[in-house]
């Protein structure tokens, strides 16, 4: 993955100094400028060459609220801002993938970054070509047989083996879980330490539960956050 390109806009040189001063002690950023003009930061991430934005709340003429709604590129934004209250309703931008409370510290700036990082990894992952098989040579008992992966529903471990659940056929295979995942694509999840999902597959799902078809399957507290992480991505 490429190293972030970064810029700060902040109408305090101060924020905008420590700033670029933590971009340039962290691998994960190739550069970072800085801007303490907002009308001239808008016009500079309209051009597309950013990553990253790190945007301050409170600035005249346009303050970062304003900048959210104008922006039109595709870089994510980790606010920069005293008011707490407005860090948190921030995530209601689409682009907002963190904030830092001023005053700035090292650590939490790091964070923020490689959470930035995380998200575009994720989007990246599922945009890629499937490279995966589309179909697999399952045993059952002496006989091997083919198995296309779009047919597959969803998978529950049944103690030695596994019983993988298809459009028109279920098949149980002395397998486990781990070694079934690790040959399927990335829109297989586990979603439970007894069940794989075909994720698009799926007619619905709840914090509790993934509904296919007239099949309740639940989702554990341990796998709470793949589930929800792949549908927000």
């Amino acid at each position: 993955m490429e190293a972030l390109k970064c810029i700060i806009i902040d109408d305090d040189p101060l924020i905008t100094d420590l700033v670029v001063h933590y971009a340039g002690k962290t691998n994960e950023i190739e550069y970072c400028i800085s801007c303490n003009d907002s009308v001239a930061g808008l016009k500079l991430i309209g051009n597309g060459r950013f990553d990253l934005l790190f945007l301050d709340l409170n600035m005249p003429t346009l303050n970062g609220k304003n900048i959210l709604e104008l922006k039109q590129d595709k870089s994510k934004v980790i606010m920069v801002t005293s008011d707490q209250e407005f860090a948190v309703d921030s995530y209601r931008y689409q682009d907002v993938v963190d904030y830092l409370v001023k005053p700035l510290n090292y650590d939490r700036f790091l964070e923020a970054v490689r959470r930035c990082l995380t998200m575009r990894e994720a989007k990246v992952s599922l945009s890629e070509p499937n490279l995966k098989p589309q179909s697999l040579m399952i045993k059952d008992g002496k006989k091997w047989i083919p198995i296309l992966v779009d047919d597959i529903k969803f998978i529950k471990s049944d103690s030695n083996y596994c019983v993988i659940s298809c459009t028109n056929r279920a098949i149980m295979s002395l397998m486990n879980l781990k070694t079934l995942l690790g040959r399927l694509p990335s829109h297989f999840l586990q979603c439970h330490r007894s069940y794989i999902v075909n994720m698009q597959r799926i007619d619905y799902f709840t914090k509790e539960e993934i509904v296919i078809g007239e099949q309740s399957i639940p989702i554990s507290n341990n796998q709470k956050s793949t589930i929800f992480n792949y549908m927000n991505a």
